[in-house]
């Protein structure tokens, strides 16, 4: 799985980010099957550019391969462009309380009166981009999108909203999709079991042939008989009656010792068929695949609060600062106690 998290850069930068070389190294490892995870604020509108004409070209070459992404806890920004330029061979899944958010490219240039122009037209052209892309793959109204990148608007979506406007498919229920992957992998041996034993779960037991059982034991029967013969007294001769008796009688035996084990084989390979469609059904309420989905990895406030934007005003910054507290209440929490702050 690929995973674009923190700010997408090219920079060296003391906190978390993605860079163009970072995807590209992460692509290079995908043959079947292309699975993105992203968690980011956003960052330089030309890498995340960039990393969407990767993605466009690997699909082109790979025109059977399955291809997925999820929406961690945030996708803004230049992010949240990625995610509405993938390829409609994509399945776009989000928790509940994702947030995306779309803006206007913004940024700072310098120079000649036409060195600004033209980096206006840029900036106007990579809205459209995103603006024809949104109209194109959401149910979102011409207005709202077009609202969304006026100087200093934004559009947030959460994941319920961003499932009804089509930006999303699958709505992932978090707590669901643990409980019930933690409740199959418990019982992977089921699943071994039915994949060992699939053939008499499928098939009918053969039954029971017992004259073919008593030719073969007779068969071996004249076997031992014929080797050792040498050994027999001249005046004892093979009582064929005994040894008919005697081969039936262990033919009987073996008979109903092999219906008894094959009718106990299947009764535990049904039971087994049964529990895992059971587990399988589960799983099916609440999506979950068999690729599964990737759990976000445990990050502490302090954490969190460097992956705000460097260069925020003050009042930008706060927004943001409150924003994640609200988002990761836990973590807050945890790291107020942590400095027995009350």
């Amino acid at each position: 799985m690929i995973r674009i998290v923190g700010e997408i850069t090219n920079d060296e930068l003391p906190w978390q980010t993605t860079s163009l070389a970072d995807f590209q190294s992460q692509l290079a490892t995908c043959e079947d099957s292309l699975d993105l995870y992203i968690d980011s604020q956003g960052g330089d509108v030309m890498v995340a550019n960039a990393i969407s004409a990767l993605i466009s070209e690997w699909t082109m070459n790979h025109a059977e391969a399955e291809c997925s992404c999820i929406i961690g806890g945030i996708c803004a920004s230049a992010a949240a462009n990625i995610v509405a330029k993938l390829p409609s061979s994509f399945v776009v899944k989000a928790y509940a309380d994702s947030l995306i958010m779309f803006h206007s490219v913004h940024g700072t240039v310098t120079g000649t009166p036409e060195v600004l122009k033209d980096n206006a037209v840029l900036m106007d052209l990579i809205n459209s981009i995103v603006i024809r892309a949104l109209k194109t793959k959401t149910t979102l109204g011409d207005d709202e999108i077009n609202n969304a990148f006026q100087s200093g608007r934004e559009l947030w979506l959460d994941g319920e909203k961003a499932q009804k406007c089509g930006l999303v498919q699958i709505l992932i229920d978090g707590g669901a999709d643990i409980r019930i992957r933690e409740e199959i992998r418990s019982n992977s041996r089921f699943s071994a079991l039915y994949e060992g034993l699939r053939n008499v779960i499928e098939t009918e037991v053969e039954p029971m042939n017992e004259e073919k059982i008593v030719e073969e034991v007779k068969e071996e029967v004249k076997e031992e008989v014929k080797d050792n013969s040498a050994d027999i007294p001249a005046d004892k001769a093979v009582d064929e009656q005994e040894v008919k008796e005697e081969v039936k009688e262990e033919a009987e035996d073996n008979s109903i010792d092999y219906k008894a084990e094959c009718e106990k084989l299947k009764a535990e390979c049904d039971e087994l068929k049964k529990q895992l469609d059971a587990l399988k059904s589960l799983a099916a309420k609440y999506r979950v695949e068999d690729k599964g989905t990737a759990q976000t990895v445990k990050k502490d406030f302090v954490q969190l609060m460097r992956e705000i934007p460097k260069g925020l005003s003050q009042n930008e910054y706060a927004k943001r600062y409150i924003a994640l507290k609200h988002e990761h209440k836990a973590e807050f929490d945890a790291y107020m106690s942590s400095r027995q702050v009350r």
